[in-house]
């Protein structure tokens, strides 16, 4: 059986372009859904002490996924788009190591705003 794996962004966003970043990331979690994985699913967090700096994690079923997605026209075209926002930019994919408890879905579906 495989094990899901992981990829995790790490962003610092250009002052007063926190918003505009916000709706392009949830626009690319939402079109890699569609596109690539439709059983993917995505966070976004924000840094409590510094509102420019987001932290994004995708679970995915396979890394396969995320050689197509990364492969992929409309991921150039956002990673591009987000890119034009943010001063540092980190995108990596990572393996479960170790595991305490159930790994829970996520709280918010991708897509879902305040």
């Amino acid at each position: 059986m495989r094990m899901s794996v992981f990829s995790s962004g790490e962003w610092k966003v250009k002052a007063g372009r926190e918003d505009g970043f916000v709706r392009a990331w949830n626009d690319f979690a939402e079109s890699s859904r569609k596109g690539i994985e439709p059983d993917v699913w995505a966070l976004l967090l924000r840094d409590k002490k510094d509102p420019r700096h987001f932290r994004s994690i995708a679970r995915w079923r396979e890394e396969e996924a995320i050689a197509r997605w990364q492969g992929s026209e409309d991921f150039r075209r956002r990673t591009a788009e987000l890119r034009e926002m943010v001063e540092q930019s980190d995108i990596s994919v990572f393996d479960i190591v170790v595991s305490v408890g159930s790994v829970p879905e996520p709280l918010m579906s991708v897509g879902q705003r305040d």
